[in-house]
């Protein structure tokens, strides 16, 4: 295991996902986080960021980008995909709402991030959807279209 804000072993982690629109502008300001580093107790680790409120993802990447979709010109359809590390005592800054105790709908595999969960920006990307040979009528309106992918890292 490395330092607690290394990005070492990934034994215990999971992916969560959250679907959004934003601006070019925005997006460059995730893509500038990119391979950013700092100084912890003299060890080089990486840079974390802090997710502004409480974020709401799902396990399921479907429901997420559900939540991508837009038709204000002006933005871009965005998946961020959060590697969740969940070791030690410390777990992960987060809650399950993936049962009736907890949630109206325990299928949408919601995962709640507090306010000031840190993230490290791994990458950015831009995908080009092809699935017009899906018999699945969820991807008609993301077929040919651009998807901004962030990849993001939570220790």
């Amino acid at each position: 295991m490395t330092d607690k804000r290394g990005l070492g072993t990934l034994c215990g982690s999971f992916l969560v996902f959250r679907g959004a629109s934003l601006t070019a502008k925005a997006i460059q300001k995730y893509t500038a986080m990119i391979g950013k580093t700092e100084k912890n107790r003299g060890k080089t680790v990486a840079h974390f960021i802090k997710l502004q409120g409480t974020t709401s993802t799902s396990e399921n990447f479907k429901i997420a980008l559900d939540f991508a979709k837009t038709q204000d010109p002006t933005k871009q359809m965005v998946l961020f995909v959060i590697c969740i590390h969940n070791y030690g005592f410390t777990g992960y800054t987060g809650f399950r709402m993936n049962t009736l105790e907890y949630s109206a709908h325990p299928d949408e595999k919601e995962v709640l991030m507090m306010e000031g969960t840190e993230v490290a920006v791994m990458g950015v990307e831009q995908l080009l959807i092809d699935n017009g040979q899906s018999a699945d009528s969820f991807w008609n309106h993301f077929n040919g279209k651009t998807l901004t992918v962030v990849y993001m890292f939570h220790s």
